[in-house]
């Protein structure tokens, strides 16, 4: 990943992080990657990838995840890496909270 794309990627989550900090419920921090669109109901906005313009008509945020960690081809590495390994840690404590209960 070379340092342009570090800055529009820095750029654009400070200038999101901003808009959803001061106008609704607090958004996923999938949402530094995604152009938010219209609200679509049930808390669910149109989601546009920064990267390769992928949209959803109802951004989710486990889909969207799951598109930067294995599907876009675009997305730099590093920033899919760190997807890739959210995703993980969230199945090893979905894993585990089930072993609770067994």
């Amino acid at each position: 990943m070379n340092s342009s794309s570090t800055n529009i990627a820095t750029s654009s989550s400070a200038r999101l992080n901003k808009k959803q900090k001061t106008s609704g419920p607090n958004f996923d921090e999938i949402w530094s990657f995604y152009q938010q669109g219209p609200n679509k109901g049930n808390g669910h906005y149109k989601a546009t990838h920064f990267y390769c313009s992928t949209s959803w008509e109802h951004g989710k945020p486990q889909t969207m995840k799951a598109h930067l960690a294995n599907y876009c081809s675009k997305c730099p590495e590093n920033i899919s890496s760190y997807w890739q390994q959210k995703l993980v840690e969230k199945s090893n404590n979905s894993s585990n909270f089930k072993e609770l209960f067994k």
